[in-house]
């Protein structure tokens, strides 16, 4: 318990330290430093989403399975999947939205990004695995930025999803 104490001080304190960060790179402009804090975040936190969402989804597909009734699937839904996603979205990846709301800001006043373009962005950025593949998209868009990256990452995860149907056909 004390570790897990600790590991939440920690990491609370880690993250308002990142946060203050970010707020001084947007007053001066540093894009560099909102995007590499954000892949930064994204690269470290996304083996626990992912691997969260796997054991969420797994307990909602147990639910499904096993009960006919379609308020047992709803509570399943509600009770598991929505308080996962506010979870992961809202305290594991806070410093990942802030630091990509300032990109985007910093984009709109530098682009001419349209308020439309970043709200849209901002509410991708609020869904599991979709995030990941929007900041991509606006790294390479407007700061032609991340390349190696996207495909590092595409690769790692068509590999992964290979070895995923692979594996148990063995």
């Amino acid at each position: 318990m004390a570790f897990a104490v600790t590991l939440f001080i920690t990491f609370f304190v880690v993250m308002v330290l990142q946060v203050r960060g970010i707020e001084s790179a947007k007053k001066i402009g540093d894009i560099n430093y909102c995007l590499n804090t954000y892949f930064l975040y994204k690269y470290i936190t996304a083996p626990f989403i992912w691997s969260c969402g796997r054991i969420v989804a797994s307990m909602v597909l147990i639910t499904v399975k096993s009960s006919d009734d379609p308020i047992g699937i709803a509570a399943a839904f509600g009770l598991l999947l929505v308080p996962y996603i506010f979870t992961v979205t809202v305290l594991i990846g806070l410093p990942c939205i802030i630091s990509i709301n300032f990109a985007l800001y910093i984009a709109k006043e530098k682009f001419g990004m349209s308020s439309f373009k970043k709200m849209i962005h901002f509410f991708l950025q609020l869904i599991p695995i979709l995030d990941l593949i929007d900041g991509f998209y606006i790294s390479i868009k407007y700061w032609k930025r991340g390349k190696v990256a996207a495909v590092i990452t595409s690769f790692c995860l068509i590999v992964g999803i290979a070895a995923y149907f692979i594996v148990p056909a063995l």
